[in-house]
């Protein structure tokens, strides 16, 4: 007999990642008590990118107050708070989400250089190896495309280490 799941209460995967008709990826909700503070929802987002803009804000002289909270588990978003000292809280989330943008690039940049130098093979079975390393398997079972380096397992899959990066 199957088990029955435990997560009974789990989302579905379509609702976590299409926005509802009408709702924005980003709502700003003001303050009414306090200048320049208000919260920002953000909708299909989870505490990892929370967690990223709120301690990147918190080393922001300019910024009072941040902080991070998901309402419920099973809802997909989370509501950052920020009260600032004198700039808009739309320009430092802006200006942080900007900087996390442009630190994100150059480690994918970094990652495609490394993964050019010393690309990996992926074998028929779906072994991992270096280049250099792959060089005592047998060719029947390892190819390279365009300075991919991919097996039958990773071609079948979607095409290795390329698609990841796309």
């Amino acid at each position: 007999m199957p088990k029955q799941s435990t997560m009974v209460n789990r989302l579905d995967a379509a609702d976590v990642t299409e926005l509802a008709p009408g709702l924005h990826k980003v709502e700003w909700i003001p303050d009414t008590r306090f200048p320049l503070c208000g919260t920002f929802v953000f909708h299909l987002e989870d505490y990892t990118i929370g967690y990223v803009l709120r301690n990147d804000l918190l080393n922001d002289a300019r910024v009072k107050f941040v902080g991070l909270r998901q309402p419920h588990p099973l809802e997909p978003k989370i509501e950052l708070r920020i009260q600032t000292v004198s700039n808009s809280p739309f320009t430092l989330v802006l200006e942080s989400l900007r900087k996390r943008k442009a630190a994100l690039s150059l480690l994918r940049a970094r990652f495609k250089a490394a993964v050019g130098a010393a690309p990996v093979v992926q074998t028929a079975d779906g072994v991992l190896f270096h280049s250099d390393e792959a060089k005592s398997l047998d060719p029947m079972g390892v190819s390279m495309v365009g300075g991919d380096v991919e097996g039958t397992a990773g071609s079948a899959a979607g095409g290795g280490f390329s698609s990841l990066l796309r």
